[in-house]
């Protein structure tokens, strides 16, 4: 069976983390004879399933209402990562379980370390220079959603409190349990609808309002005075944003309780995939 993911031409530890995760979580995945596509973490229900062969979902998100699978498509869903994606794939509520990355808080030992810090995330295609002066500035964590999982979780976990623009900065914040704050500069730029779609989805299946702090999109000035004056100004307007979250009291971080009943319904849908890829085993 082939695992899809996403491969971008700059890493996203989000996309990142299939390759990572599912060996440990589903050992059988890479001999089982069941034929098909497997598709676990992202946002990557859309018209990229429109080919032949059976698709089985386990916890992947829409990227809209109208996601654009055609009826045709032979979809197995056990599992997906919200609400809105159960409403826009006709699924009953139970479908709606949790983004499988969470399953971290169980692969990768944390919570052990002291932590000091005040992390930041950037949206993967931002331009991480910039950021990375920002947070530098503001005595924050830079935490790269370039990095390889392992390294994101060593530095995540060494963090009191996340400020990010990636949506999986903050499920492996929530993971590991460390309150989180959402904001939107450039993503909503590149991601559109997508991002308050893909988002809300999640945020709703933890039980947790999505109320992210928009922030202006930065870009690496040009030659030109005025645009590099643009560049400046919005720069110093993001930091005043940033100072603001952090002085303020606003926290996200789900309940144990919600978080563990995500959980729960995801081990269901993994344990009744387990099942199929292991029945015709030796």
């Amino acid at each position: 069976m082939q695992l899809y993911w996403c491969q971008t031409a700059q890493p996203n530890v989000g996309d990142a983390l299939n390759v990572w995760l599912w060996p440990r979580v589903l050992p059988a995945l890479a001999n089982t004879a069941l034929p098909g596509t497997f598709y676990g973490i992202g946002s990557i229900l859309d018209e990229r399933l429109n080919s032949p062969g059976p698709k089985y979902i386990l916890g992947s998100g829409a990227r809209r209402a109208l996601h654009g699978i055609d009826a045709k498509v032979d979809l197995r869903c056990l599992a997906v990562r919200g609400p809105l994606t159960a409403d826009a794939l006709a699924l009953p509520a139970k479908f709606a379980a949790i983004d499988p990355a969470v399953l971290v808080s169980r692969l990768y030992p944390h919570g052990s370390r002291k932590r000091d810090d005040i992390g930041f995330v950037p949206y993967f295609a931002s331009p991480q220079d910039i950021w990375s002066g920002i947070a530098e500035r503001l005595g924050m964590r830079f935490v790269s959603p370039h990095l390889g999982v392992e390294e994101f979780l060593s530095a995540l976990d060494g963090c009191r409190f996340v400020i990010t623009e990636a949506m999986h900065g903050a499920i492996l914040a929530d993971a590991l349990r460390i309150p989180w704050f959402p904001i939107g500069a450039n993503s909503l730029v590149y991601e559109g609808g997508t991002n308050s779609f893909k988002w809300t989805d999640w945020c709703k299946s933890v039980d947790l309002d999505f109320q992210p702090r928009h922030l202006p999109p930065l870009w690496q000035p040009g030659q030109q005075t005025l645009a590099a004056l643009r560049t400046h100004v919005k720069t110093k307007w993001a930091e005043h944003c940033l100072r603001a979250i952090v002085a303020g009291k606003r926290r996200y971080l789900s309940t144990d309780g919600v978080f563990n009943a995500g959980l729960a319904r995801l081990d269901d849908a993994i344990g009744e995939f387990d099942r199929l890829l292991t029945r015709d085993a030796p």
